[in-house]
């Protein structure tokens, strides 16, 4: 029975959390989404691109103060 009653309990947070996040994603309408959507990836690109190109950069230094 305790087995049962921790199930019935996972599934009543699996429903309170879905229902939390229908509301928030109706808080906003399928433009703003877009425009939300178009940001964050544009951040995510941004940070992607610095960090490999910081690595790249680092990997031309090292060749260099070693060939010298």
């Amino acid at each position: 029975m305790a087995l049962a009653l921790g199930v019935f309990k996972f599934w009543d947070w699996i429903k309170y959390r879905v229902g939390v996040i229908t509301v928030a994603m109706a808080m906003l309408s399928l433009n703003e989404w877009a425009v939300l959507t178009g940001i964050f990836c544009t951040i995510g690109t941004f940070f992607v691109n610095w960090y490999y190109e910081h690595k790249k950069f680092l990997r031309s230094t090292s060749r260099n103060i070693n060939c010298e």
